[in-house]
């Protein structure tokens, strides 16, 4: 009897989700077709497994240290997260939520950046392990446990095969074979002037995309360059604005969304490098998102509390905040919309991580759950094949 409750109770409030995103005379099958979403923890070494409707927690995968961007392919049901802390990409099966795999993002280091011998490593026992968490973590007690080349952002290759994932302090783009299990050379990021770090990673067919940047707390400009993922050659190069720390693909229009963390600002440009337009949008932009039929671009404004609709056609801009009744919901940082369009799932990564739900007909938050504090990155697993990025 408990058990009917409880499971009447979950289809109750996946039908008054549906009909609050959805509207009358709506097919609401597109909205129910998300089965879960993933949430990194970078305080807990952790991603959450969520029920997308109820924000209840199906999972716990401890995964290593500072858990950030993540991608999933759907085909293979994987989730891949960038251990930023760890310099490790870690591999987990979306269904059980175990933990299958990490793989290096950089070698093992035997030498400090001063050229002094890092003495816990010239036994070779490190260079054994796919994960720098495997001895730096708060359960083995190596100090410290937050090294490496700062690997954050990763994308799939065309064939979905293998990963590209920047490694900020490294100047590189690690090439990881997801069939071989292991990490093929990287690719040399260049310095272009004073920027020298590449962050944020996007791919267009068989161009791959990165944005470098100068190390904080500088604010000269970046670059945003265009690679051949075969060779590390520079296709194109400009320069773009200080700290843009998110892009995004439009494969359908041809052009690449890039937030301008500093100046409150979407630019938009050609897959040659080309600026076509910029817009407006609240303070501090970061995750990005387009809607399913592509007709509208959404961004979490991290300092703002808000989200930002951008009508592409039209180049409108509506900008709301993220607050239901009194309570504020602060530093949205990433966020994926529902199948229909008419709704989102964002991460507010304040002290009070949340799961909010917004009903975007309405500009309007319509639910959240608690997460803990400082949740990262989202993303949605479908049972129909639709990814993130």
């Amino acid at each position: 009897m408990a058990r009917n409750r409880v499971a009447a109770r979950r289809i109750a409030l996946g039908l008054a989700l549906v009909a609050a995103l959805v509207g009358c005379g709506q097919r609401p099958q597109a909205a129910q077709t998300v089965e879960a979403v993933f949430v990194s923890m970078p305080l807990r070494d952790a991603v959450l497994k969520l029920d997308p409707v109820s924000g209840e927690v199906l999972a716990t995968t401890k995964v290593g240290r500072l858990p950030h961007h993540m991608v999933v392919d759907e085909r293979t049901r994987r989730l891949y997260v960038v251990l930023t802390g760890s310099q490790a990409v870690a591999e987990v099966d979306v269904d059980s939520g175990e933990l299958l795999r990490t793989f290096l993002t950089a070698p093992v280091p035997m030498q400090r950046a001063d050229g002094s011998a890092i003495e816990g490593h010239a036994d070779g026992t490190a260079q054994r392990h796919t994960t720098c968490f495997a001895c730096h973590s708060s359960e083995v007690g190596v100090k410290p446990t937050i090294i490496g080349n700062r690997p954050f952002a990763l994308v799939f290759s065309e064939d979905r095969g293998s990963l590209f994932v920047s490694n900020t302090r490294g100047a590189s783009i690690a090439r990881i074979d997801l069939r071989a299990g292991m990490a093929a050379p990287p690719l040399a990021v260049l310095p272009s002037g004073p920027a020298a770090e590449p962050t944020a990673l996007a791919r267009v067919g068989e161009r791959l995309y990165t944005t470098v940047l100068v190390p904080q707390p500088d604010d000269r400009a970046a670059a945003l360059r265009a690679i051949d993922p075969a060779s590390g050659a520079t296709l194109s190069e400009i320069p773009i604005g200080a700290r843009p720390n998110f892009m995004l693909a439009d494969h359908r229009r041809g052009v690449l969304y890039v937030a301008n963390f500093e100046t409150n600002t979407i630019s938009e440009y050609s897959l040659q490098g080309e600026p076509r337009r910029a817009f407006t949008v609240g303070a501090g932009p970061q995750g990005m998102a387009l809607t399913p039929d592509g007709e509208r671009l959404l961004v979490a404004n991290y300092y703002d509390n808000s989200l930002s609709l951008v009508a592409l056609d039209r180049g409108a801009v509506e900008t709301f905040p993220l607050v239901l009744g009194e309570e504020r919901y602060v530093n949205p940082s990433h966020l994926v919309p529902t199948d229909d369009g008419r709704g989102a799932l964002v991460v507010t990564s304040g002290t009070k991580g949340a799961l909010v739900r917004v009903d975007l007909e309405r500009r309007a938050v319509i639910g959240a759950a608690p997460l803990g504090p400082l949740p990262f990155d989202i993303v949605a697993v479908h049972s129909h094949g639709h990814s993130k990025r």
